[in-house]
């Protein structure tokens, strides 16, 4: 088993501290996504003096997933309305339409990537 880092952006510190958001959207273009059971050590501030662990917890799911202009894609399947909805609070946004502008402003759309969860 690996050990994969995760750095997060301040706005999402508090959820996962108290373990509210339990995954994570990422892209994996230079290194191999971790794998169900690997070890991901969660932190903040990397690669400054305010650098700080979060947590340490296991993987348990990994998906594809893509998000596109009025769609989201997780693990081959197109989430309905509903869904999505459940799907952008669960990962730290205020709804969807928070979460597309977020990837369309860091990576543009459609983004592909890997949702990766963890207990």
């Amino acid at each position: 088993m690996k050990q994969t880092t995760f750095n997060f952006k301040r706005r999402f510190v508090p959820l996962v501290e108290m373990g509210a958001k339990t995954s994570t959207i990422r892209a994996f273009a230079k290194t191999q996504p971790p794998a169900r059971g690997d070890t991901l050590k969660l932190f903040t501030g990397m690669r400054t003096a305010a650098c700080r662990k979060l947590r340490e917890v296991k993987c348990t799911d990994v998906e594809p997933i893509e998000v596109g202009r009025d769609y989201i894609n997780l693990g081959g399947m197109f989430l309905l309305p509903r869904f999505q909805r459940q799907f952008a609070l669960r990962d730290g946004f205020t709804g969807v339409a928070e979460m597309r502008s977020f990837f369309r402003e860091n990576y543009g759309l459609p983004f592909r990537g890997v949702w990766v969860s963890w207990r």
